[in-house]
């Protein structure tokens, strides 16, 4: 999956080079984004939060599975919106 997502983005990026930012909710989702320098953002999927009032959570989903360095973990889209209007 990290390979076809990584070749995928690499020919938009020839067509979209404005392309920022990936926003997925898999840890190969994040590779490939890293892999074609884009900021990456994984969503923590509902089922893999258990208690929606941990903010430990983000750990402990970063600790099950590998992500790589500088990896952005929000709990929805509305997260990527406050912090897409923080960026501007």
């Amino acid at each position: 999956h990290r390979q076809f997502k990584t070749t995928m983005i690499r020919q938009f990026r020839q067509d979209w080079r404005n392309i920022e930012i990936g926003v997925g909710d898999k840890d190969s989702d994040a590779w490939a984004y890293s892999d074609n320098s884009l900021k990456h953002v994984i969503i923590i999927r509902p089922e893999d939060d258990d208690d929606d009032d941990d903010d430990d959570d983000d750990d402990d989903y970063e600790d099950e599975y590998e992500f790589p360095a500088r990896t952005v973990f929000v709990k929805g889209w509305k997260d990527i919106q406050k912090m897409l209007l923080e960026d501007d």
